[in-house]
Parts: C-alpha cells; sequence; structure tokens
C-alpha cells in the first residue's frame, strides 16, 4: 500500500484553471468527467466552472451559476 494517494484531490479551482477546465470543456469537446479526473476535483466543479465561463461570455443565454433561483425567461 502507499504512503499518499496516487492524486491529491482538490476542493477547488483557481480562476485560471477554472478558465483552462472551461477551454477544454466547451472549445476542445473534452467530457467533463475526464477533464474533473485529469484536474483531481469532482464532477461539480467542472460543471460549475464551464458555466461561470459561458455566463461570463453570453449572460443573456446562460444564468448566473451563482443566482440562488433559476432566473424567469
Amino acid at each position: 500500500m502507499r504512503d499518499k494517494p496516487y492524486m491529491e484531490h482538490k476542493t477547488a479551482l483557481t480562476p485560471g484553471e477554472q478558465l483552462r477546465v472551461a477551454v477544454a470543456v466547451i472549445l476542445d469537446g473534452f467530457d467533463q468527467h475526464k477533464v474533473a479526473a485529469l484536474m483531481g476535483v469532482n464532477m461539480g466543479r467542472v460543471n460549475t466552472a464551464v458555466k461561470r465561463v459561458l455566463h461570463a461570455i453570453d449572460p443573456e443565454n446562460n444564468p448566473d451559476p451563482n443566482a440562488d433561483e433559476p432566473q424567469a425567461s
């Protein structure tokens, strides 16, 4: 048995990592679960990063992922 796990799991992504993750998913077509495994985070972190970048690019068509409730159309 190893003393340390193969990859440390992170609890958050830095803003730069969030942008890289979103580019990998949106532009390069990587699956979110594969990016999450490579970055050492859960898929929810990747999904939130993608939503944040999409909202920053086009707020009219992408709701704010930090909003408490979904916005009415």
